[in-house]
């Protein structure tokens, strides 16, 4: 008869533990996926592997050398036999089991919970070290506002500082102080209930981290020697020798494979420990080491593979619910329906769900409870993808497929497996971990601690199983009693008082509980997200964009831009950000169109839109996005804005009816305030401006100089001014101005837009008000002028020019000539400046119509029939009409007319054209 013989009793109370541990289904999940028998029949061992019992056994028997020689039930017996000599085998020697200590579980702050070690009863061959490396696995139930892990003293203070070394670990981060010196920050995501290996090693010079076996963070920071003659504590703070504690640094969790070294360890040692394949045995504290603890520090022993196991968890919402209603709610919570992707993890989740079978049922007919993340592909029959559409590489069905059924659920056992229903039906739902656990945390809640944690992990390790919300500190949320109507209390665990009561089904989102009527948002949305109110993220760039994205539509609720403090008051304008400044002022001016310059009336009209632009440290704003039109304020009364004339318009005042305050956003959102149960984003009003934008058509007058006259420039000035408060504490900074129209105008052509602000620095007086200067260039576009006056003009100058080349004697044709083209040149003189305002000064063009009428004038023959044209009708000297001495004369007049008249005209516009230069 074949024996199996143990070798200690402590592997029989290990395995009586790991067996007594699970649950009846786990126990069968064990036996279904752990255990892997294989028979040799050319020998007589059992072997497993050691990956998962890390042993083999031997079973020596002269019966069992040949198993074929044996009766059938013989050998099925046998079989049997061994495999039970296995399993407990497995139990008993398979597992390399660690001591843990227990602090704190319940969450009840306490200094009477602590372990310690006094180093001077070690055997340690140094005095002290600069080098410090410190290594060890922990798993938190709790923080407090700062936790201390570890704690050592030799008794003396440091320059004030009672930390010789310690390590403190926080929700996101743990750093370590050594001789009263703060290492930084080594950035690490801590879990409630999660183990996680962390390491710090400081060298004297350098101060490196590690998470999991993986350096993240490395900086120079220079340490001191720390003397090996102190007490080691770990679970409190302590100030002096085992004194000194605070309940409120206090550590709640589960530590175990504590080590410290006197060396800098290796990243491959380092990594080897925290992948479970190397001891931490430390040269200066080892976990071997003879550890004192106090009565409420508790000690169990665990499998050491179980600190390196990594798998996801489950949690099981026992709530029949569809499948898009359920995708819904694991999306509310952070995660993502439940798929498994091997027969371990499917085994896990059944083993979970399993003591919800009967609620979770259609009926008791029917087998298929739970909701799984699988659904049939549209393009391939019997195909299921999971939720990004890639195909699963495993599935477990057991039933035949229904074309039209879509969805997959868990049906029970005994035979458990996959089975394919309709999206409609109704099954509770089963959801998995994304990348990690889901960190939840509350807004809306004040509390009189400022340290106060609001974050919240998902736990289901109640005895009923029940899922709940455990706090990482003080607060707690699980279900209430429903025949007292509150599904859900949320519970100050500390003080033992309900802090507030919901009855929804289930708390996510934005609720309002009882019984203070308090308005609380519990969400799992990232940093980055707004949770919408029933729950659910959308990106916060999608806050108040005039989009609706929840499908409660609360996304584009409360969407007021600005907060106003109490005491506000429009009436008065914002502190300057300098104290010894007025509060500036920028504009901005955008011409979009200048219909109208009219140099009759002397005034141009055109279409502007003014911005103007300050600072209001006293408001802060919210959900701004890039485009500023739609950071609307309203009312725009309930603000203060800056009233405005523009001096030398005819229509002026501080805003009108298309005139809008916007916010600008330029500065980075403030440090979130979780008492605000809105997760919007809050800016400063001192960092960014408030926009008053106005469009208007405007018309002002303008003073134009018209002596050049159709060849002039004009230079038009709209001056603006500020009545809202006097230049010692409103004052223009800056102005700006840009044409967005067309430059060629029907009369004009616009050269330039300038603007400008007088230096007032010499009356900055309570009588003085602060005003900026637009000015506007238009150069006439003159070839209208030149081809219908000018031209013309010089045609009629031409024609009487020419009768000087008419037979002297046909006088009277020359006198008619003459005197008509002085008419019609009178005439066309008129019409040119009839449109014109009367000046004292001759412009240009009056210049020019001079010298063609005085021109055309002197060329006109005087005298009376019958006498020469030029001569004097008196003197008797003058030649007869047709003689040679005539002819003599009228060739030097037109010798001298074609002389003079050229050399003027060249001389007119000679001078025109230096002088438009110049003005330019």
């Amino acid at each position: 008869m074949t024996a199996v013989s143990f070798s200690s009793s402590r592997e029989v109370s290990v395995a009586r533990h790991l067996a007594g541990g699970r649950s009846p289904s786990q126990r069968r999940s064990a036996t279904r996926s752990e255990v892997f028998v294989f028979w040799q029949s050319s020998g007589s061992t059992l072997q497993y592997p050691d990956a998962i019992i890390g042993v083999s056994v031997s079973v020596s028997s002269t019966s069992l050398s040949s198993p074929s020689a044996m009766p059938p039930a013989a050998a099925r017996g046998w079989r049997g036999l061994l495999v039970v000599v296995v399993l407990v085998t497995m139990l008993y020697r398979g597992v390399r089991c660690v001591s843990v200590l227990e602090f704190q579980k319940d969450n009840m702050p306490t200094t009477d919970s602590f372990a310690y070690l006094d180093l001077k009863e070690l055997e340690i061959q140094k005095q002290n070290t600069r080098t410090v490396t410190v290594c060890v696995w922990i798993r938190p139930a709790y923080f407090r506002r700062a936790t201390f892990l570890l704690s050592y003293s030799t008794g003396k203070s440091i320059e004030g500082k009672d930390n010789m070394l310690a390590l403190i670990i926080y929700p996101k981060s743990f750093r370590m102080v050594i001789h009263g010196s703060s290492q930084p920050h080594v950035p690490v995501n801590m879990f409630p209930g999660r183990w996680v290996h962390i390491c710090a090693v400081t060298d004297g010079r350098y101060y490196t981290g590690y998470v999991r076996g993986t350096q993240v963070m490395r900086k120079r920071k220079t340490a001191k020697s720390v003397p090996l003659n102190g007490t080691l504590l770990i679970g409190q703070d302590q100030d002096d020798i085992l004194k000194g504690f605070n309940k409120y640094q206090s550590y709640s969790g589960d530590v175990t494979l504590l080590g410290i070294w006197g060396e800098v360890l290796e990243p491959e040692q380092i990594r080897a420990m925290a992948s479970c394949s190397r001891e931490a045995n430390g040269n200066i504290v080892s976990w071997r080491s003879m550890w004192k603890r106090s009565e409420q520090v508790k000690s169990y022993e665990i499998a050491k593979e179980e600190l390196c196991k990594r798998e996801k968890s489950f949690y099981i919402f026992p709530e029949s619910l569809t499948y898009r209603e359920s995708t819904k709610l694991c999306s509310k919570a952070g995660l993502t329906l439940a798929l498994p992707r091997s027969l371990r993890e499917e085994e896990r989740l059944y083993g979970q769900a399993e003591r919800f079978v009967p609620q979770c049922r259609l009926s008791a007919s029917a087998h298929s409870f739970l909701w799984l993340g699988a659904r049939k592909s549209p393009n391939q029959r019997d195909v299921f993808t999971d939720a990004a559409g890639w195909v699963l590489n495993y599935t477990h069905f057991v039933l035949p497929f229904v074309r039209s059924q879509m969805c997959a659920a868990l049906i029970e056992g005994p035979v458990f497996g996959w089975n394919d229903v309709s999206c409609e039906d109704r099954f509770c739902v089963a959801c998995e971990e994304r990348d990690g656990p889901p960190l939840f945390s509350i807004r809306g809640l004040r509390d009189g601690d400022d340290w106060a944690s609001m974050e919240f992990v998902l736990d289901q390790e109640d005895p009923d199983d029940s899922l709940y919300l455990r706090g990482l500190d003080k607060y707690t949320i699980k279900r209430g009693d429903p025949k007292g109507g509150a599904l859900w209390q949320l519970r100050d665990v500390w003080r033992n008082v309900t802090v507030g009561s919901s009855h929804e089904p289930y708390p996510f989102g934005t609720k309002l509980w009882g019984p203070r009527h308090i308005i609380l948002t519990l969400t799992a949305c990232s940093e980055g997200d707004f949770t919408c109110a029933d729950g659910s993220c959308i990106p916060i760039e999608s806050r108040c964009d005039l989009r609706v994205d929840c499908e409660d539509a609360s996304d584009e609720e409360k969407c007021s831009k600005v907060s106003r403090p109490k005491g506000y008051l429009a009436s008065l304008p914002p502190p300057s950000l300098h104290a010894s400044d007025a509060l500036g002022i920028q504009v901005s001016v955008s011409i979009s169109s200048i219909s109208e310059i009219e140099a009759l009336r002397s005034f141009v009209a055109l279409g502007l839109t003014l911005k103007m632009s300050w600072y209001d440290s006293r408001l802060s704003f919210e959900n701004l996005q890039d485009l500023e039109d739609i950071n609307g304020v309203q009312p725009k009364s309930s603000t203060w804005i800056p009233s405005y004339i523009f001096e030398n318009a005819d229509l002026s005042g501080s805003f009108g009816d298309n005139s809008h305050l916007l916010v600008r956003k330029v500065g980075s959102p403030l440090e979130d305030n979780k008492e605000r149960f809105l997760p919007d984003r809050l800016y400063s009003g001192g960092e960014n401006p408030l926009v008053l934008q106005e469009r208007k058509p405007l018309t002002f007058s303008c003073h134009m100089n018209l002596r050049l006259f159709p060849f002039d420039t004009q230079k038009c000035r709209l001056v603006l001014r500020l009545t809202s408060a006097p230049l010692s504490l409103l004052a223009f900074t800056k102005i700006s101005v840009e044409y967005t129209g067309d430059t060629n105008l029907p009369e004009f052509i616009v050269k330039g837009l300038e603007a400008s602000i007088p230096n007032t620095t010499d009356s900055m007086n309570s009588k003085t008000y602060s005003q900026a200067f637009i000015f506007l260039t238009f150069q006439r576009r003159y070839i209208f002028y030149v081809t219908s006056a000018y031209v013309p003009s010089a045609m009629l100058l031409a024609v009487t020019l020419a009768s000087l080349w008419c037979d002297p004697a046909n006088r009277d044709l020359r006198v008619m000539m003459s005197l008509t083209t002085l008419l019609v040149a009178q005439e066309l003189h008129g019409q040119i400046t009839a449109h014109l305002p009367r000046t004292a000064y001759l412009r240009a063009i009056d210049i020019w119509f001079l010298f063609i009428q005085s021109s055309i004038f002197s060329v006109t023959p005087k005298g009376p029939k019958g006498r020469p044209c030029w001569g004097d009708s008196s003197s008797s000297s003058q030649p007869p009409a047709g003689s040679s001495s005539a002819r003599r004369m009228l060739h030097v007049a037109r010798m001298a007319y074609s002389i003079f008249i050229p050399l003027v005209v060249a001389l007119y516009f000679g001078c025109i054209f230096f002088l438009v230069y110049k003005g330019s």
